[in-house]
């Protein structure tokens, strides 16, 4: 505990229990962040395991606490993306994509 501070630093995935006195894990689809005294619901269509610090948002969006955003025309992401990735040259995406399209004679290698 901080000098002073009434109660314990919890780290992200966990919340501060006053009644315990204790950091608890979040649930199963709930996060925090570091010195959280409750957990967050994840965001519909994403999930998260026990303790986690972020939800996993679904292959075309990104996470970005507190919520899952979509990736933008030209960039694509994986499940449970931080970031979207820019389409590689001569290659182009719809918004909220999982990957690039190619032109033609040319095929997507996921990797």
């Amino acid at each position: 505990s901080a000098l002073g501070s009434d109660r314990c630093s919890c780290k992200g995935g966990s919340f501060w229990n006053s009644q315990q006195e204790d950091c608890n894990f979040c649930p199963e689809n709930h996060f925090s962040d570091k010195d959280s005294t409750a957990c967050t619901k994840c965001p519909d269509n994403s999930t998260s395991p026990r303790g986690s610090n972020q939800c996993a948002c679904a292959a075309g969006e990104y996470w970005i606490s507190p919520s899952c955003e979509d990736c933008k025309e030209n960039t694509f992401s994986s499940f449970n993306s931080t970031e979207c990735t820019q389409c590689p040259q001569n290659s182009t995406s719809a918004p909220k994509s999982q990957r690039c399209n190619c032109p033609a004679g040319k095929f997507w290698l996921s990797g």
